[in-house]
């Protein structure tokens, strides 16, 4: 198997990657928008090699060893004892879209699920970008502490 992006997937016009659906895990189309970042980025790779058809090639074993690297030099590792799985990084995603308030049915599209349920039941449960705010209501419903007056 092997992980495989190429130019003419990119479209630097409209800030996004486009997908054949024969590529994705649910065979349906995948749009994924890209940062000004990312945008730019891409856009530097091209100029440095015009000619080439590829924006990525890599086998699924030079994956998964980029990704043991990557990992075993991440700091929290190391002082939390904790190993980060790569669909930990999808979970980030998602629930930082949703703290920094993007629309459930726009972070359905952008992870590629076939509704909104699954993205609320597996990715962004938590809050949203009102969540302190809706959260802190309920000193208003139970008074925990006794006001200073």
């Amino acid at each position: 198997m092997r992980l495989l992006l190429t130019w003419d997937e990119v479209d630097f016009d409209r800030s996004e990657i486009r997908i054949d659906p024969q590529r994705t895990k649910g065979k349906k189309n995948r749009i994924i928008p890209l940062s000004s970042f990312v945008s730019e980025h891409l856009a530097q790779l091209k100029a440095k090699n015009p000619f080439s058809e590829r924006v990525l090639t890599m086998t699924k074993d030079k994956f998964r060893g980029e990704w043991k690297r990557l990992r075993n030099s991440l700091s929290f590792q190391k002082i939390h004892g904790m190993t980060l799985r790569f669909h930990d990084l999808r979970r980030h995603f998602g629930q930082g879209l949703r703290t920094a308030g993007v629309n459930m049915g726009d972070i359905s599209a952008f992870m590629g699920h076939s509704s909104v349920a699954i993205t609320e039941s597996r990715y962004a449960m938590y809050g949203g970008a009102d969540g302190q705010e809706k959260i802190s209501r309920i000193d208003n419903v139970i008074p925990f502490r006794e006001k200073i007056s």
